[in-house]
């Protein structure tokens, strides 16, 4: 039997959660984004030593070209880690529009079925860069653009819908300010 006590602290859980969603695919967003601009120091490091006559005297012989291949290499690991964060971020993002009932369906599960496929992807192109070549094509091309070019189509073309009034919960007392 459910008691009052028993449903306002499920209400209260589902506000909760409903608050934790936006703030979690913000930060999945900033983190990402801070790896990527961090990231770019290693590109900036392979450009240096590859023009730069000062360190290619550094690295005798060949030294240079494999500094320079080194630095791309991690760049590359970089934005895949970084990449990471960019799959995760679609997870809530596509919970958030499936709840709010201002996106269709179809994109809602669109975007959450990207966040597995983004994290398989890397994966694979971490342990089996080979097979990541061949199944990357039809991950990411396929379902990830898919997803994040519909949302993008939908939010330019359609907008987004205002929920209907009677839709709009109002906030659980722990959560105002």
């Amino acid at each position: 039997m459910h008691t009052p006590v028993r449903l306002a602290r499920t209400a209260g859980l589902f506000y909760l959660i409903a608050a934790i969603l936006p703030r979690a695919m913000v930060t999945f967003v900033v983190v990402s984004t801070a790896i990527t601009c961090l990231n770019m120091v290693f590109q900036v490091g392979a450009l240096l030593v590859a023009t730069d006559p000062t360190y290619v005297a550094a690295f005798a012989g060949n030294g240079a070209d494999g500094a320079v291949l080194l630095l791309l290499d991690l760049q590359h690991s970089g934005y895949l880690i970084a990449q990471i964060f960019f799959g995760l971020w679609l997870l809530p993002l596509g919970v958030l529009a499936l709840r709010s009932g201002m996106f269709p369906q179809a994109l809602g599960v669109l975007l959450i079925a990207a966040t597995p496929a983004y994290l398989l992807e890397v994966a694979m192109e971490f342990f089996a860069s080979d097979l990541a070549d061949t199944v990357s094509t039809i991950l990411v091309l396929c379902l990830v653009i898919l997803a994040e070019v519909s949302m993008l189509i939908y939010l330019l073309a359609k907008g987004v819908k205002a929920p209907p009034a009677d839709n709009i919960p109002e906030r659980a007392p722990a959560l105002q300010r």
